[in-house]
């Protein structure tokens, strides 16, 4: 075997002793966990750490998104933290900026329609 793959046998018998202590995950399909939970390949090779990849893919979006927030107007940043954030309602974010109603889920809107525009392109790569 050591002459077919062109490595001496102590070479041979080094990478044997190797492969004897590691763990082999078939990448097919999905592995158990210790309390009996099927995970990923990706999971459990990972030892429940998130995966470099999806760290970095989370971490540019959400520079993108801070990039596209602050793209926006005042206001439209205002409207759409005191919405998602304070969890407030338009009626009571209208009271607060002094504007109608209305007003303020026209603010909303066109800050959304702004933020999906910066996604759009991304979404539709993926």
């Amino acid at each position: 075997m050591a002459h077919a793959l062109g490595v001496d046998a102590e070479t041979l018998w080094r990478w044997q002793a190797d492969v004897e202590g590691s763990v082999q995950v078939s990448l097919d399909g999905n592995a158990t966990d210790r309390d009996g939970v099927n995970v990923s390949p990706g999971e459990f090779l990972g030892n429940g750490e998130e995966l470099t990849i999806d760290r970095l893919t989370r971490e540019e979006d959400v520079a993108l998104l801070r990039e596209a927030l602050l793209g926006l107007r005042d206001q439209e940043r205002t409207v759409l933290s005191l919405y998602y954030f304070e969890e407030l309602k338009a009626r009571e974010i209208a009271e607060v900026l002094e504007v109608s109603e209305s007003r303020v889920s026209q603010i909303r809107s066109s800050a959304l329609s702004q933020l999906r525009g910066v996604f759009s392109p991304l979404q539709a790569a993926s």
